[in-house]
């Protein structure tokens, strides 16, 4: 049978003039609709992102952007506000603790606590007396406490300023999950101003380290004898390079555990060097400006960026504004504070900020001191902790409420005291400025003797 053809002419369905122009109606209907509501939600949109841009111009930014003078990145700007960026996995600090002052780390920690709403993993050696945090002002919902594992032979002969990589290092290995931004630090002489994950947030992804005081370079100081024993001819590439001081460091969480596994596995790897005091330091200045394959690293001004180091900065030349609160060259809070010990009296002004411990001198009990027998000498070494102190009343309380003290020394021109543990020797001098007082009722503290009274 042939093919049927198909219907053609008078044989093809009909459509009536109406109905076509019906169903165009319809069709430029449905269309008009869809564009309409294209532009509503373009116009929301644009309506957020503008508003989101008047929040954001609200708050005071600090620009970290750097000088020509030094091989550096500028920064974009960061937040200089306690302003945090809000509570996140996507953001966590881990802190090393181990062999720390009890003083420092509280100011750590209660600074932190202050600055932003994250999380933060201290790492210690033993665990500490929740009561005891609960009572020094620590929010313990916000604090994890990690126990460290034992070190390997050759890191246990190293310094604890070169031991708490190590024990960053074992901690990120078993971490569970993974963040967007990490901060790793030691306790000691730092505390925060404002949230460092905000200013994170806003740079270029990678690992953000920070430089000395401008002109301290590595090749200067005690250091580079070190950098020269362990690096031997390559280290003449450092000369005139900006030193890094060892101890925090902030970034994208991949650039920072790559770096760290580096850093332990170059002072593994240089044996007898490692063994050295301030061999984690000659390791990070070395990779930090020769060798960091693979790793996105940024270095940022210490005069104009988020964080302050002030180890090298003439004593007490910081520069305050109304709040107490120590600003860079363009007028903008530091996120983080650096070697703060280095300066009595900003120390003072911490303490009296985060640290509730510290009570007034005129609250003192009457007969605080009365367990001492002072008089004017000097008493070296057996060093327990010390701090700034207004009064010799302060310094002796200071060493009562410390289970530890048995004896303290205090300047009565510089106002700071030392914290000494019992067993010490004590040097009279009438005619120094420096007090010394020795507990004399020990038995009844539980303490041993010092023999010294």
């Amino acid at each position: 049978m042939p093919p049927r053809r198909a219907a053609t002419g008078q044989n093809a369905p009909a459509i009536s003039a109406n109905h076509f122009c019906w169903t165009c109606v319809c069709i430029l209907g449905t269309s008009l609709v869809g564009q309409i509501c294209l532009v509503v939600s373009l116009l929301g949109r644009l309506a957020e992102v503008q508003h989101a841009g008047e929040l954001q111009s609200t708050v005071k930014i600090a620009n970290a952007s750097t000088t020509s003078s030094i091989d550096v990145e500028p920064s974009k700007k960061g937040l200089a506000t306690p302003a945090a960026v809000g509570t996140s996995m996507d953001f966590l600090a881990v802190a090393c603790a181990v062999g720390a002052d009890q003083d420092a780390t509280v100011l750590f920690i209660r600074s932190y606590q202050r600055a932003t709403p994250n999380e933060l993993v201290l790492l210690v050696e033993q665990m500490p007396l929740e009561s005891d945090l609960r009572d020094s002002g620590v929010d313990l919902t916000r604090l994890k406490l990690e126990r460290v594992l034992p070190l390997p032979s050759m890191w246990s002969m190293l310094s604890r300023e070169d031991t708490y990589i190590f024990y960053i290092h074992q901690y990120l290995q078993r971490m569970p999950g993974q963040v967007k931004i990490m901060q790793l630090s030691n306790v000691d002489d730092i505390v925060f101003q404002a949230d460092p994950f905000a200013w994170a947030s806003e740079q270029e992804p990678g690992l953000q380290l920070f430089l000395d005081k401008p002109g301290v370079v590595v090749n200067s100081g005690k250091a580079w004898k070190l950098i020269e024993f362990c690096y031997g001819t390559q280290a003449a590439r450092l000369h005139s390079k900006p030193r890094i001081p060892a101890g925090y460091m902030i970034g994208s969480s991949a650039d920072l555990q790559q770096f760290v596994s580096d850093l332990v596995g170059e002072v593994t790897a240089r044996g007898a060097c490692g063994n050295r005091p301030g061999a984690v330091s000659a390791a990070e200045n070395f990779m930090a400006h020769l060798a960091h394959p693979g790793i996105s690293l940024h270095l940022h001004d210490n005069r104009r960026g988020p964080v302050w180091s002030g180890e090298h900065v003439p004593a007490n030349s910081f520069v305050s504004d109304a709040e107490n609160h120590v600003i860079n060259e363009d007028g903008y809070q530091y996120a983080v504070l650096r070697s703060y010990h280095a300066h009595d009296e900003l120390w003072r002004n911490i303490q009296r900020k985060f640290d509730q411990s510290q009570a007034p001198a005129e609250s003192h009990a009457p007969d605080t001191c009365a367990v001492f027998h002072v008089e004017a000498c000097d008493m070296p070494g057996h060093d327990l902790a010390h701090t700034p102190k207004d009064t010799e009343s302060d310094c002796c309380a200071a060493c009562v409420a410390n289970v530890g003290c048995g004896a303290f020394t205090f300047s009565l021109s510089r106002r700071h005291c030392w914290l000494k543990r019992p067993g010490g020797a004590k040097k009279s001098n009438p005619a120094s400025d420096m007090r010394c007082g020795v507990r004399v009722v020990e038995a009844t503290q539980g303490l041993p003797p010092t023999g010294i009274v």
